[in-house]
């Protein structure tokens, strides 16, 4: 079977166009969903302008996460820190509150809308959070990659004062509790003692030093309170 020049030309295009696309999306590691029409900037600008754009909540991402990532996201945008039950870090907390008496002294009200909301890489194949261990602590991390508005708005005539959007943005949600007595499901005391003997040197878990209490059971770096609810899991 004889080609012709235009024929062999077209073939040899056909191909440069595969290899090209095995070596960029298999070696490079490019991601060519971007590409697609649903990740148009003015396609996704569209949908964030939509009601539903206002949760996180989707097939693609679990209750358990989609639920605390929108606790905390609605905390921030109300800024009710009295009403919340998220639990947080001393430092992140203080930042949170900075953040609303910002807001609140400038007159200002956050508002975040998403679309095209689905676990990372990383967390898509469980469909859970990554859990690990650490110092007597059990963390848990989860990364919710999503199309964001961020929007700052006017807070009595509602007006946008400006707004930004990330097509491709990715929120971080980092947990960590300490490790529960009851977790431990070994009833073997001898058993029981050894796993905990490698947590016999605990850290703070707010400042990172070597947790020594003082008098009143707070850290003597920075005065963190090691608290009976930190069997709970908390932000940091």
């Amino acid at each position: 079977m004889k080609l012709t020049w235009s024929e062999a030309s077209v073939f040899a295009f056909v191909w440069a166009c595969a290899l090209g696309y095995i070596v960029a999306s298999r070696i490079l590691e490019w991601n060519f969903e971007r590409f697609l029409p649903s990740n148009w900037y003015f396609v996704v600008k569209k949908r964030l302008a939509q009601p539903e754009a206002k949760f996180l909540r989707t097939k693609k991402v679990p209750k358990k996460i989609s639920n605390v990532l929108e606790e905390l996201l609605t905390l921030m945008q109300t800024g009710n820190l009295q009403k919340s039950t998220v639990r947080m870090d001393q430092i992140f907390q203080e930042k949170v509150v900075h953040e609303i008496k910002l807001l609140e002294g400038r007159g200002l009200s956050r508002q975040l809308h998403f679309t095209n909301v689905k676990l990372s890489e990383g967390n898509a194949k469980k469909r859970d959070f990554r859990h690990w261990s650490d110092s007597g602590r059990e963390w848990r991390e989860v990364i919710v990659e999503a199309a964001v508005s961020d929007k700052y708005l006017h807070r009595d005539s509602g007006k946008v004062i400006h707004e930004s959007i990330y097509p491709h943005g990715s929120i971080l949600l980092r947990q960590s509790r300490h490790i529960r007595h009851n977790e431990v499901g070994e009833k073997d005391r001898q058993k029981e003692q050894r796993f905990y003997s490698k947590y016999s040197e605990i850290f703070c878990p707010s400042c990172g030093a070597n947790y020594v209490p003082d008098n009143n059971g707070c850290c003597s770096y920075c005065g963190y309170s090691l608290q009976v609810d930190n069997a709970k899991w908390k932000l940091l």
